[in-house]
């Protein structure tokens, strides 16, 4: 288990090869505010923990272990959504096993107390390993974080990076890293206007909403459009559409408003609802199958390079995949053996989500075949 130092400065400290580099590193990012995006399909951020004993080391050392527990629990909530008595019990199992690194992001120490702030990245082996073990079907990788763009279109005019964009507050307080669905929530500064602006942003300008992403370090934008004045007697329609990554329905909602609620009350549980939907399309999409694994023998057809690399990534990109090898090739098709979880029929819903289809030929095995991509639905208004 390793520890993660807290401060950026000494990382950089570490990786620059001197003084003059490592200022002229920190200078860059101050000037160019770049905030790089970080991966953490394993990591749980925000667990607060706190303890007492007959000293403070001691009393670390308990909040630690409670914090690391309470993590792996909410790790598995999120991969799995399960809950309760659905859930792999950790009593007696030593959390050394689960965790790979944790940071201590704020702390407090007194005389026989400890209270801080850490997350902790868990070791991705150990924790499908445990949830094979019990049975249970999990999300393996739900994909990269992707900006989150708050586009208010009232009465008015256009709320973007405005302070009056309630829309915008409602995203920075509610957005949940304890999600599938996955965000980075732009700062809103005098860089960001630069690169998108409100115009753009509701004209859906793709090369200015990926110049933005770029700053964060993500290659796709969730562009989250908010249409109404905000009146008690008038619904907001929310509109949230995905841009440069796997083409996808928009989600859609009507928020009711209501004299009784406060109108931020309303946007929070806007925004919880919205990643909610967009967790499920995750969990649908990417869920690897309980259940015993099969070897699948599948021909494949090429038809030029480029196409075969492409099919390729999709199937290895496949939930239900859990790894392919290339037995044979020709010029004009492929062998491949595919470990596979779940099953030929929900392999088969899988690929049809891509235009393909599975054609049984008994010892010869399975040949893809192309058919038509299976529709996928539109959530109503």
């Amino acid at each position: 288990m390793g520890f993660e130092p807290v401060s950026a400065i000494f990382l950089l400290h570490r990786l620059c090869p001197s003084p003059r580099w490592l200022f002229g590193l920190i200078v860059w990012v101050a000037a160019t505010g770049v905030v790089l995006a970080q991966e953490s399909g394993f990591r749980v951020s925000d667990i607060r923990v706190n303890a007492t004993a007959s000293d403070a080391v001691q009393a670390q050392l308990i909040a630690i272990d409670r914090g690391q527990r309470e993590g792996l629990e909410r790790l598995l909530q999120r991969l799995t959504g399960e809950r309760g008595q659905a859930m792999p019990s950790l009593q007696g199992r030593n959390i050394d096993d689960f965790v790979a690194s944790f940071e201590v992001l704020e702390e407090t120490v007194g005389p026989g107390t400890y209270a801080a702030t850490i997350a902790v990245t868990y070791n991705q082996t150990a924790v499908e390993t445990l949830l094979r073990g019990e049975g249970l079907g999990f999300v393996r990788d739900a994909g990269p974080p992707a900006l989150l763009v708050p586009l208010w279109e009232t009465g008015s005019g256009l709320r973007l990076w405005e302070r009056d964009n309630a829309w915008k507050a409602a995203i920075d307080r509610t957005i949940s890293d304890d999600s599938l669905a996955r965000f980075v929530v732009p700062l809103g500064d005098l860089q960001d206007l630069s690169l998108l602006d409100a115009d753009q942003a509701a004209r859906a300008d793709v090369a200015a909403m990926q110049r933005l992403a770029a700053r964060y370090g993500v290659s796709e934008v969730v562009l989250a459009r908010l249409q109404g004045s905000g009146a008690a007697d008038e619904p907001l329609i929310l509109e949230a559409r995905r841009y440069g990554g796997p083409s996808e329905p928009a989600f859609r909602s009507v928020v009711r408003l209501s004299a009784d609620e406060p109108l931020e009350v309303s946007l929070d549980r806007a925004v919880s609802e919205m990643q909610a939907s967009l967790e499920q399309r995750v969990r649908d999409r990417a869920t690897v199958p309980a259940g015993p694994r099969q070897t699948l023998t599948v021909i494949a057809p090429i038809e030029d390079l480029m196409s075969w690399a492409r099919l390729r990534a999709e199937i290895e990109g496949l939930a239900e995949v859990e790894s392919t090898a290339v037995r044979s090739l020709t010029r004009r098709e492929a062998v491949l053996e595919l470990e596979v979880a779940g099953g030929v029929d929900q392999l088969q819903s899988s690929l049809a989500r891509f235009g393909w289809r599975l054609e049984d030929e008994a010892a010869a095995g399975w040949r893809l075949m192309r058919g038509a991509a299976a529709p996928e639905p539109i959530p109503p208004l």
